[in-house]
């Protein structure tokens, strides 16, 4: 166990004997839900959070600490209009002024067979043919 006065009492007896503090505190862990260790433990100073009580898309954009760090930044996209989007979750020098939304697939298509010399009229042939394609907005 983890009892006062044993292996586990000291820095250096901790050490010493890691491989069994690892199955003491897993066993001990797995007594109850992540939630309730961390309601538990949080107020009495221990560092103990839940690491998988959200996927990262919704973490991201609606976690309390996410929003007031302004890591989720607006901004508007052409299908979804203006929503919250994945944005630097580390900045220097402040954040940027503005984040473009993310793309559609083959939004860009048209522009780069342009850059790459095609003719609008070719363009539309392969379109027509469905050798390239976009999503619509």
């Amino acid at each position: 166990g983890l009892e006062a006065g044993d292996r586990f009492a000291t820095v250096e007896s901790r050490s010493a004997h890691d491989e069994a503090l690892a199955g003491a505190l897993g066993a001990l862990f797995a007594t109850r839900a992540a939630a309730a260790w961390e309601t538990l433990l949080m107020p009495a100073g221990v560092g103990c959070v839940q690491a998988d009580r959200a996927l990262p898309g919704p973490f991201f954009t609606h976690d309390p600490q996410m929003l007031a760090n302004d890591f989720v930044p607006f901004s508007t996209h052409s299908r979804f209009g203006r929503n919250r989007r994945w944005g630097p979750i580390v900045t220097v020098g402040g954040p940027a002024e503005a984040y473009g939304p993310g793309v559609l697939a083959g939004e860009q298509t048209d522009v780069l067979l342009a850059e790459l010399g095609y003719s609008d009229g070719a363009i539309a042939g392969l379109r027509a043919r469905r050798v390239v394609a976009s999503e619509a907005p």
